[in-house]
């Protein structure tokens, strides 16, 4: 997808990355295998991954803009539907076929993947595959950090993001106080008082003693007739380390291993079709940053040294899809569709080996549409669809409690062709529960911490319509509205604590409320020969766009405090595309040339 305009990897480490669609990723772009909902942590931590096995794809399908009307909140940016396949969708023309594949490169390790389709009797399919992956930390040419990282004028966010200490002296300037304290001077040793040289200078010509004013001794270190903007203190940097040790032209902790195991069948008649899918992933993978966790030293004291160690992640997933589908011999329903995937799944962030956070999930969603065909002019699809999330946390530094989430919708998208004039309009509600459940072992930060931890109903209205113009089959104009509403994420609402994978302390409030966009889209497009070009542009206003903030609090061991807060925003921009393909199979093969 790398070359459709739009469309970039946001990614989070060389292991870890989620699509990101007009500037848009995490919880605002719907991820789905098969047209259902999946275990996607990637909104609440973006080093988790969602589990695909890349090898078994079949096609994916890109949503860009709104796709709420179809796959709900979630896709209030767009949406990207994954399809496998591990369940047989036809017959296969032989009655085995197979594919198996290997690859080893000096700086991606080394990979295997294999696959077998079998027609099984007269109605039945069934496949089989496999993958493994690994590879050791990257090499990289040049050093792992900016310049500015080793930089003695860097301030202290930055080196707290760049992960580096930073020996400081801050250096006071005496020769700008005129006076001495003579308070401060009889009362120095008294532990009443708790004074230190620091409170000895004063620009006081006088000190109030027993009630008295008394005047103050002049400081010999005083030199008049200095500029009145120089600085009282002056910081000199006596050097700048890493947390943990860097090796230049290596990229620390980047390794990846990565197993899957798939197999399905599929009944397939006529006008009836059923397939299982069963699915086991499994990953275990570094990100390149370190944080802080106190270990005991061995000695006969209660000492205790922190310690860098490396953030990885591990992630278990077992997952079981069922679809369906008929097709009546009727004119007004040409199709129904059943559709259901659970999901089990462990992640884990770890410091070193050490776990530090896991995500038990449990995940059902079902999905059935009804294809519609009015008349050869007029045709839709409507549906319903319904997913439950159960998450537990474990940990001694968890920063989501327990919590139980439900969604569900309902929707149709319906399509007039009256050519050369095509429009579509859709409409979707869905209703949205999070609730925190029973955690007494939960400990929240000092921060926010999710307020009340109070449970949440949300009510979400979508609405999409766009109309097309058609030239003969050379150009197109189309103009396209869409209100799309997300109710919060579990961690926007009730996170509190730190949160090692991005070295934050994230900080929900359970106040949030529902975030909504309105966008406009105008596009044109041009094919004549081997000539296509297209040029789009958009604009989204959000409401309560919800983002992480900076507070200006630093936590020891580098974790920067923040806070989830919503604010009014505009996303707008460009796409354009144009291609020309020309034929060369005289000698070579089609190419084509993309701007």
């Amino acid at each position: 997808m790398s070359h459709i305009p739009g469309i970039q990897n946001a990614s989070f480490g060389p292991n870890s990355g989620m699509p990101m669609i007009r500037s848009l990723s995490g919880s605002r772009v719907s991820v789905l295998s098969n047209g259902l909902s999946i275990n996607d942590l990637s909104g609440i931590s973006p080093n988790i991954n969602p589990n695909f096995d890349m090898d078994n794809l079949r096609e994916i399908e890109l949503y860009k803009g709104a796709a709420t009307v179809l796959f709900g909140g979630k896709a209030i940016g767009g949406a990207v539907n994954v399809k496998d396949n591990t369940i047989p969708m036809n017959r296969l023309p032989k009655q085995i076929t197979g594919q198996a594949s290997a690859e080893l490169g000096t700086n991606n390790g080394n990979s295997q993947s294999l696959a077998f389709n079998a027609n099984i009797g007269r109605y039945w399919v069934g496949h089989i595959g496999a993958m493994r992956l690994r590879h050791g930390n990257l090499k990289i040419p040049g050093n792992t950090k900016a310049a500015i990282a080793y930089d003695p004028k860097i301030d202290h966010l930055t080196a707290a993001m760049a992960q580096v200490n930073v020996d400081r002296e801050t250096i006071r300037n005496l020769t700008l106080y005129p006076y001495l304290s003579q308070f401060v001077i009889e009362h120095m040793g008294d532990p009443k008082w708790d004074l230190s040289e620091a409170d000895l200078y004063t620009f006081e010509n006088y000190s109030f003693i027993n009630g008295s004013k008394v005047l103050n001794p002049q400081n010999d270190k005083y030199v008049a007739g200095q500029d009145p903007n120089t600085p009282l203190y002056t910081e000199v940097v006596h050097g700048i380390t890493d947390y943990a040790p860097v090796k230049p032209g290596v990229m620390p902790n980047s390794h990846a291993e990565r197993n899957a195991v798939n197999a399905g069948a599929s009944y397939i008649r006529d006008n009836f079709q059923l397939g299982l899918g069963l699915y086991a992933l499994e990953s275990y993978y570094g990100i390149p940053g370190f944080a802080q966790r106190n270990k005991p030293v061995h000695s006969h004291t209660t000492v205790w040294t922190p310690i860098y160690e490396p953030i990885n992640t591990c992630s278990y997933s077992y997952a079981w899809q069922v679809e369906s589908a008929f097709k009546p011999k009727t004119q007004l329903i040409s199709a129904v569709k059943f559709n259901y995937r659970g999901e089990v799944s462990d992640d884990r962030e770890l410091l070193g080996r050490y776990r530090v956070n896991k995500f038990d999930s449990e995940r059902h969603a079902l999905r059935s549409e009804i294809t519609q065909q009015f008349n050869p002019f007029w045709s839709g699809t409507s549906g319903v669809d319904f997913s439950v999330v159960t998450l537990r946390s474990e940990g001694d530094r968890r920063y989501i409690p327990n919590n139980l989430s439900r969604e569900g919708g309902i929707f149709t998208l319906q399509t007039i062709e009256l050519n050369p004039v095509a429009l579509h309009v859709g409409y979707r509600h869905d209703w949205v529960a999070r609730r925190t459940l029973s955690d007494p072992t939960y400990q929240r930060s000092r921060g926010m911490a999710g307020g009340d931890l109070s449970a949440r109903d949300f009510s979400l209205n979508h609405f999409s319509g766009d109309i097309k113009y058609s030239i003969f089959d050379m150009a197109y104009v189309q103009a396209t509205f869409s209100h799309a509403e997300r109710a919060p994420g579990v961690n926007e609402l009730y996170a509190g604590n730190d949160h090692f994978a991005i070295l934050v302390e994230e900080n929900g409030d359970d106040r949030l409320n529902k975030e909504s966009s309105n966008s406009y889209e105008l596009s044109a497009g041009l094919k004549y020969g081997g000539f296509k070009w297209s040029a789009t542009h958009y604009r989204s206003f959000f409401k309560d766009y919800l983002y992480l903030a900076h507070t200006g609090i630093s936590r020891s061991g580098g974790f920067l405090v923040k806070e989830w807060r919503a604010s009014d925003t505009e996303i707008q921009g460009w796409e354009l595309e144009g291609a020309y393909t020309y034929d060369t199979s005289l000698f070579f093969v089609n190419r084509t040339i993309r701007l």
